[in-house]
């Protein structure tokens, strides 16, 4: 009775915390994530993440969009036909210390604690450290933010929410030929950057398939530490190229892209999702306003605008209710509550939460399921094919201009 008292508790808390999204929001929301009865299994999810060392502040925002999650559902639905149970779902919080050597404890601490789901890690080196005991031990994994590819090619037990590296150039390539409407144009790139030779190598070929055409990219480099980029500029005036796609931090887009202005080379600079926080390199160098920013526009994992499902919209008014209207949640904190959502996902659809191999299986073969950061399709190797958004500067004010809907097999 108690049990039962605690389970009605949660759910009118819920009903009042999600009462902005209307009744049909919620119960659709519900709907999806909860069952009708109550058993007395218990699912440990482990939160596999950097909770002390030089990470462990960057990681609070994929921790608490988990956390969240997990206030909201709480309880994850299993069987099939008349024999469906819930169980109610527990966390396990295993700290690998923004370490090498302790992700493999923490990772292994995960697994001897009967966790079904290992949600992380920041940072890829850490996922991939950890990767190896999980792997070994057939403990599926779902990173949140770690982008780097080889976090599931290399590992049959890792998926993630995020999209990797070179899926951004992919992207930028349709934003460039579908809404620009341009079939030609130009990728600059520091030398020696193995971060923007992958992604810059996935626009060009994508480039290639849309268009039809060899050359509809031509590439100019620089070597790195110069502070003159005069003689590339030129070089990239000469390619005759009005668009250029440029995937840089934001500290060296800004510096370079201050330069081209004030030197009056005005392209249409592109950029990738590290560009996010390229309004704050402004300040860094000690710039008087960014009015050399203007125009510019940059891919987005998440952007509250691309998702208009019941999911999001419970999310947002959740996330409203605690921590104030005026806040707006970041793409990790949402990336890391799609994380949980997945694994609840993958329990329903393996029909069980007991067999590591189904529930791997399973999650391959989630197909548009709407999540917080827009609808969610895994494919074979664990990676999501997911919209992204484009957004543009407009003086101090930034502006979606684009969603990117990827097909099968991009």
């Amino acid at each position: 009775m108690k049990k039962l008292k605690l389970c009605l508790a949660l759910l009118l808390s819920m009903a009042l915390i999600l009462g902005l999204t209307g009744c049909a929001s919620y119960d659709n929301f519900k709907a999806a994530f909860f069952g009708e009865e109550d058993s007395e299994d218990v699912i440990y999810f482990g939160i596999f993440e950097p909770l002390s060392g030089v990470d462990a502040e960057a990681a609070k925002d994929e921790i608490a969009g988990i956390e969240l999650a997990h206030e909201q559902i709480g309880h994850a639905s299993y069987g099939s036909g008349s024999n469906i149970q819930t169980a109610r779902v527990d966390l396990i919080y295993a700290d690998n210390k923004s370490e090498v050597e302790g992700a493999r404890e923490a990772a292994q601490m995960l697994v001897d604690s009967g966790a079904v789901f290992a949600l992380g890690s920041f940072k890829s080196v850490l996922s991939m450290a950890g990767g190896d005991i999980f792997n070994e031990n057939h403990l599926p994994a779902i990173g949140i933010t770690c982008k780097n590819p080889l976090v599931t090619q290399t590992n049959e037990y890792y998926y993630r929410v995020c999209y990797i590296d070179s899926y951004e150039g992919n992207s930028a390539a349709h934003y460039v030929v579908d809404a620009l409407k341009d079939d030609k144009v130009a990728v600059f790139m520091r030398q020696g950057d193995d971060y923007a030779q992958t992604i810059a190598d996935q626009f060009s070929s994508t480039m290639v398939s849309l268009t039809g055409a060899e050359d509809s990219v031509q590439t100019v480099s620089y070597p790195e530490g110069i502070e003159n980029y005069m003689p590339y500029l030129i070089s990239l005036e000469l390619t005759g190229c009005e668009t250029v796609f440029y995937p840089e931090g934001a500290a060296e887009a800004a510096k370079v892209i201050k330069f081209a202005r004030e030197n009056e080379f005005e392209f249409n600079w592109i950029g990738t999702s590290s560009w996010k926080d390229i309004t704050a390199a402004d300040s860094e160098y000690g710039n008087d306003g960014n009015y050399y920013l203007d125009g510019i526009s940059y891919l987005v994992d998440y952007d509250t605008d691309i998702s208009e499902n019941t999911t999001a919209r419970s999310f947002l008014a959740a996330y409203k209710a605690k921590y104030g209207e005026d806040a707006v949640p970041s793409e990790n904190f949402a990336l890391g509550y799609d994380a949980y959502l997945l694994a609840i996902r993958a329990i329903q659809q393996a029909e069980s939460f007991t067999d590591s191999y189904r529930l791997s299986r399973a999650l391959t073969s989630i197909y548009k399921m709407d999540g917080v950061t827009g609808t969610l399709t895994l494919n074979s190797i664990g990676d999501p094919i997911k919209e992204v958004a484009v957004e543009q500067l407009k003086g101090t004010e930034l502006k979606q201009v684009y969603i990117v809907t990827p097909s099968w097999g991009e």
